[in-house]
């Protein structure tokens, strides 16, 4: 669900831009200022969420303001929604267990729908039975309510969720720098040198000096670096490329779809008779049951023909 819903909303955003029956260098076109939009949108909430400070507005300073610290500005503006939502809550009762209480809810002018939250207080856990923190990472007004009966200052640690955080991003990106394996930094470094080196094998190509200097310097560079490859204890095999394999390779052998006892493909070929005898093994021309003294080689060669000529042309003699 996650999958198909992420990717129904980039084709609601970018139909905004892309329109059908668009040649390809206008597809392109379009498609960068679908992406540069997105880019800034992303870099102007990035900024106003590093560089500002959202106004407090609710009774709940105290937890407004940690939320501010630490949520983005969207996620902020979205937990100040359920801190007023928090407000028309009525407090039920409470349960006291042996590790944990039991808070109890029900919302003004809805009558029947009730809540309960389960609190910790050796662990700081909350667990609300309407399931949104599950759902949606984003603590629910029955939990902020069990925060204002406990007197906490800042959000319990068990109702928050990093992906929503300032430093989600920070994180994930040197997450990934670590991720990086070797052979992907090797097909980096192979990358950038072909592309300086087919430069500069063009302008040494035009000229006999530029191609015998090229030369040289190539092979002594190639033996400098096989020398490094050897002490850094790569194996390079003698008259064989040592490149990793980089680039698309062949693709799959896949079986064929459907009856492929039935296809003609799986059919054996027929063998190829003679047209006088049909026996396997000769053709018309050479039947030894053709009498090649009286011409009738040249004859039956005629007649096997004889359909090519149009109506009204007159055939070779016999």
């Amino acid at each position: 669900m996650k999958s198909s819903q992420r990717c129904e909303g980039m084709l609601a955003f970018f139909n905004e831009r892309l329109k059908r029956k668009l040649k390809l260098f206008e597809f392109v076109r379009c498609f960068d200022m679908a992406l540069y939009r997105l880019r800034n949108k992303e870099a102007d909430a990035e900024a106003k969420t590093d560089n500002s400070d959202p106004c407090l507005t609710t009774t709940l300073q105290p937890l407004e303001k940690h939320a501010a610290t630490i949520f983005t500005r969207r996620l902020f503006l979205m937990f100040h929604n359920e801190i007023i939502e928090e407000g028309l809550l009525i407090f039920d009762g409470r349960k006291e267990k042996f590790d944990h209480r039991i808070y109890k809810f029900s919302k003004y002018t809805e009558f029947g729908s009730t809540w309960e939250v389960s609190y910790h207080p050796a662990t700081s856990i909350m667990k609300c039975s309407c399931k949104k923190f599950e759902f949606f990472g984003l603590p629910c007004s029955h939990m902020i309510f069990v925060m204002k009966c406990e007197h906490m200052t800042e959000i319990s640690p068990s109702c928050l969720m990093h992906r929503w955080t300032k430093q989600a991003r920070k994180v994930g990106e040197q997450h990934c720098q670590a991720q990086f394996s070797s052979t992907l930094t090797q097909e980096t470094r192979f990358g950038v040198l072909c592309s300086f080196f087919t430069k500069m094998c063009s302008y040494a190509s035009q000229t006999s000096k530029g191609f015998e200097e090229a030369r040289n310097a190539f092979f002594t560079m190639t033996c400098r670096m096989k020398q490094l490859c050897m002490a850094k204890g790569t194996n390079v095999d003698e008259g064989k490329s040592s490149l990793p394999p980089f680039g698309v390779g062949d693709p799959k052998v896949v079986n064929t779809k459907g009856n492929t006892a039935g296809s003609y493909m799986a059919k054996p070929r027929k063998p190829r008779r003679c047209q006088c005898c049909r026996v396997v093994g000769h053709t018309r021309r050479t039947c030894p049951q053709n009498d090649h003294k009286t011409g009738q080689v040249g004859s039956n060669l005629f007649e096997e023909y004889d359909d090519y000529y149009p109506i009204g042309t007159p055939t070779p003699l016999h």
